[in-house]
């Protein structure tokens, strides 16, 4: 959780396999010399994010000195959060909904 302290804002939320988005790039990738590359799956719902220490563009853009992060330290020592509200109306009347956002990308 402190590294996610002192990296903020180098985050990644992971997408697929090695695939990545920060809130510069729309896609990157995690760089072959991380120690997640070779990681052959991300299963674990509590581990969606990644900070980072460097970003690399050569071919692709490419996330290098990643650390597997989980929301909760995300949301403690992370950027400005948001509620996002949607309102969403039933039978018995209105409800109130919404989604959590962050720095208006991480959501």
């Amino acid at each position: 959780a402190l590294i996610c302290g002192g990296l903020y804002p180098s985050v990644a939320q992971h997408i697929h396999k090695r695939e990545c988005r920060t809130k510069a790039q729309r896609v990157c990738f995690i760089h072959p010399t991380s120690v997640n590359y070779e990681r052959r799956a991300f299963g674990n719902e509590r581990f969606q994010f990644f900070v980072f220490g460097e970003r690399v563009e050569t071919s692709k853009v490419f996330l290098r000195c990643t650390t597997l992060i989980n929301a909760w330290a995300l949301l403690i020592f992370g950027g400005h959060l948001s509620w996002v509200p949607e309102a969403i109306s039933y039978d018995q009347g209105a409800h109130q909904m919404g989604t959590l956002e962050m720095d208006s990308w991480i959501k």
